[in-house]
């Protein structure tokens, strides 16, 4: 009996591995439902990030607009015990994830009053929107750059105006 367990883990890890060369894939599209019960291993993603995101955002307040001001950079250097303990790690994902989605929905809606109303706009209003802001200011509006070391800084999303909730 274990070496016939043994023997179906063997074969499910050597179509594992096989799952991960490009030139069998008629053989996985031919038995889709089969694919989903295999494990398919990568050790980096299929679609790597190359672009670094930026969260600017500037308060508005009798008519007079304030200067962006960044929130978020990514870290060019971490520390050596990063690998261990990373708290950062998370709020970076987060952000990266919600600024993908974001730009992605916003180019690919019809109405951009969806867009207004989508998760990943609503998070990002609400956490600018948790900042400590100048007594002053009235209205925010939030901006969302991208850049590499090959392109230049780029628009990627700039947001409505909104009004600041008064905590």
């Amino acid at each position: 009996m274990i070496v016939f367990i043994k023997g179906i883990f063997c074969f499910i890890l050597l179509l594992s591995f096989l799952r991960g060369f490009k030139k069998l894939s008629f053989l996985w599209n031919r038995f889709p439902m089969c694919t989903q019960l295999i494990p398919g291993w990568s050790f980096f993603a299929p679609t790597p990030n190359t672009f670094d995101y930026h969260l600017l955002y500037r308060e508005i307040n009798n008519q007079e607009v304030e200067e962006w001001q960044d929130l978020y950079i990514l870290k060019e250097k971490r520390s050596i015990y990063s690998f261990f303990w990373n708290p950062e790690h998370r709020f970076t994902k987060a952000f990266v994830d919600l600024a993908v989605d974001l730009i992605n929905f916003s180019h690919a809606a019809q109405d951009k009053r969806q867009v207004y109303i989508s998760l990943s706009y609503l998070q990002i209003l609400n956490y600018v929107d948790s900042l400590d802001h100048k007594p002053s200011s009235e209205k925010m509006q939030f901006l969302i750059l991208t850049n590499s070391r090959v392109h230049d800084y780029k628009v990627m999303f700039l947001s409505d105006v909104h009004p600041i909730s008064k905590r």
